[in-house]
């Protein structure tokens, strides 16, 4: 009886180990079946479901054509040809075609003398459509020579400027198209801050508002992508949300969070970009054009206060300083009025199609203030 007793705690260790193993087992055969199951079988979940999880896919693939940068904060990767899917508006490649040794950039599908260069954030890049489908590769076909496209999504005017000085002018352009967008101001006030800072890594989730700890696991389980989405993309939860985001006459419209004390020095930030970015210009023999890109809200005259604000701001400073400038707004507006399509249904940047547009219009104007020859084709 004494021997019998002395064995039984360690029986009961034995026993409660098993069993945790069991439930541990268990429940890693769970979650490999419900891992299973949304590879296999996406076509169940609710709709709002799948486009938002469809949407955080996108924005995991897009994150990972970055890294970090101790002057730019992040910059695209040099020799990149990524795939960028799930996104319920878009499907398209993120190629480099343009590749320095630490940096990569669209720049040119096809080879032509250069002319110009085009910096901007994603609307000059060109969010969710090919290389091709750009604003400068069509104004490039247009006009018959080069315009390198730029352009990196979640850039502000600071980092246009030091793209300018780092990479633009070293192509020796002759024009550089310079794209203000009505974010402008928040991008310039994040990276002054990631500057006091001391820089850092960058994260572009991070920067989106999304939380991007464990961002390796998320990329390949779509379990896991699928509890970061419910927990950071809780507006599209609702199939209201998508169904509003679709009509573009409804289309919602973001209000700044800058307090106005921070739009002012925000504003002197871009304000001094610019100004700089018109002198390394004139150094070299180029001429500056500043656009104005038109967002959706102001396309269908439903404008944010900011971002109105920031294009008058912008058009007495081109007066002031004796800079080019034009304003897309007009043309945009008289042809989305007209019913052309010129935005993707729930994402706010332009299609293929406001990117011809686009094209068509800076091409229009370089004509008209005898900036470029007519085509050489």
């Amino acid at each position: 009886m004494p021997e019998r007793q002395s064995r039984t705690p360690g029986t009961r260790r034995l026993g409660i180990i098993r069993a945790l193993g069991l439930v541990v087992a268990g429940i890693a055969l769970a979650l490999l079946l419900i891992e299973g199951g949304l590879r296999a079988m996406p076509q169940y979940l609710q709709r709002g479901t799948r486009l938002q999880l469809g949407v955080f896919r996108a924005q995991l693939a897009f994150s990972s054509t970055f890294e970090a940068d101790a002057y730019l904060e992040h910059k695209l990767k040099p020799h990149l040809d990524v795939l960028i899917e799930g996104y319920p508006d878009y499907r398209y490649h993120v190629k480099t075609y343009l590749n320095f040794r630490h940096a990569g950039f669209r720049g040119n599908v096809v080879r032509r003398p250069l002319v110009g260069i085009a910096l901007g954030d994603s609307f000059t890049f060109g969010m969710g459509v090919e290389a091709e489908e750009a604003w400068p590769e069509q104004l490039s076909q247009l006009a018959g020579r080069n315009f390198a496209n730029l352009g990196v999504a979640d850039y502000g005017p600071p980092q246009y400027t030091r793209v300018l000085g780092r990479y633009g002018l070293a192509l020796r352009p002759k024009l550089v198209l310079y794209a203000i967008y009505e974010n402008d101001l928040r991008d310039a006030i994040l990276f002054a801050q990631w500057q006091k800072e001391g820089g850092g890594p960058y994260d572009a989730l991070r920067k989106k508002g999304l939380f991007a700890k464990w961002l390796s696991l998320a990329r390949y389980s779509r379990l896991y992508q699928l509890l970061l989405a419910q927990v950071f993309l809780p507006a599209r939860r609702d199939p209201d949300f998508w169904r509003a985001a679709a009509d573009q006459g409804r289309q919602l419209v973001e209000e700044s969070d800058l307090p106005v004390e921070a739009s002012k020095i925000a504003w002197g930030l871009v304000q001094e970009a610019i100004l700089s970015a018109q002198r390394l210009t004139q150094e070299k023999g180029a001429t500056l054009v500043v656009l104005l890109i038109p967002s959706k809200g102001q396309t269908f005259q439903l404008g944010t206060r900011w971002g109105d604000e920031l294009d008058r701001a912008v058009l007495r400073l081109c007066e002031a300083a004796r800079l080019r400038c034009l304003d897309l707004r007009p043309r945009f507006q008289e042809r989305a009025l007209a019913g052309e399509q010129l935005y993707f249904r729930i994402d706010g940047h332009w299609n293929a199609a406001g990117h011809r547009l686009a094209a068509r219009t800076i091409y229009d104007y370089l004509l008209s203030q005898r900036l470029l020859e007519g085509s050489t084709r």
